[in-house]
């Protein structure tokens, strides 16, 4: 019989040698990686039975790396185990959409560690009924985010793309027009705040070009409501939501506006109608 392989991913040394040696005394194969575009390379090519995957780690956290092989058919079926200091549950929540199978938190008992490997191995590997066949689904939605403030645009896309949607991502005005007419989104969520061409600028030139002009718009932004939102509808836009925002909130507008649940009431927070 096959001896199952696990990869180890963590960026500390003593945390991984620990984990190796008491998995490798059960006669468990282990691979070790110390950061998530390592880990990445080592998955595809090994395809490891089991992944225990820190989340904090440099170059790329352990919820990118789970959500990569997750979306990815050929390696889905990898179990993920989440193995982080982090406890917060929406942590833990992040990590399930992401895929992971189990989490499990530092400091944690070796021993339990262990069984919780043999645990998930052994689901794995013994017989399932055939999983029925899944119903096809409708192209995603494609989003345009245009914002000049990475970390905003990195955590709205990571949350949209758990929607379901697919994300494109502008840093300025200009390359925010070039790619609404090359990539064709079917909405754009806009900052007004950005270099070269402002969010103002950029709406009213969507709305003379043909092929953007019916792309629908959500202005995103710092600036308070009052003489702004007004500007925000002159220019076009048809709506507008305030930072700090509630990300529930903004994926509620934004499936509002694609027309994929029906539209709720006004809430009153500056939006132009």
């Amino acid at each position: 019989m096959n001896r199952k392989r696990v990869l180890i991913v963590d960026d500390e040394p003593d945390v991984v040698a620990s984990i190796r040696f008491a998995l490798e005394s059960e006669g468990i194969e282990c691979l070790e990686a110390e950061n998530g575009p390592a880990a990445l390379k080592l998955a595809i090519r090994e395809h490891p039975d089991l992944i225990l995957l820190d989340i904090m780690m440099p170059d790329m956290n352990g919820f990118e790396v789970a959500k990569l092989l997750k979306f990815n058919e050929e390696y889905r079926g990898i179990i993920i185990v989440m193995l982080t200091a982090r406890t917060q549950f929406e942590d833990i929540a992040v990590g399930v959409e992401t895929g992971a199978d189990e989490y499990i938190t530092k400091p944690f008992d070796m021993d339990f560690l262990v069984r919780e490997v043999k645990q998930q191995l052994h689901r794995r590997f013994r017989p399932v009924a055939p999983a029925p066949k899944a119903r096809a689904r409708p192209p995603r939605k494609r989003i345009l985010i245009v914002d000049d403030e990475p970390d905003v645009a990195h955590s709205v896309r990571y949350r949209l793309e758990f929607e379901g949607f697919e994300c494109l991502v502008a840093e300025d005005g200009a390359q925010a027009l070039e790619m609404a007419r090359r990539d064709k989104p079917d909405l754009i969520l806009l900052d007004v705040m950005l270099p070269k061409i402002t969010g103002y600028g950029v709406a009213r030139l969507l709305r003379l070009d043909d092929a953007c002009r019916d792309v629908p718009v959500l202005m995103v932004t710092g600036i308070g409501p009052g003489k702004y939102a007004r500007w925000a509808c002159e220019s076009g836009v048809d709506e507008y939501i305030t930072k700090p925002f509630d990300m529930d909130a903004l994926v509620a507008r934004i499936r509002q506006l694609l027309n994929l649940e029906p539209e709720a009431a006004n809430t009153g927070d500056g939006t132009p109608k």
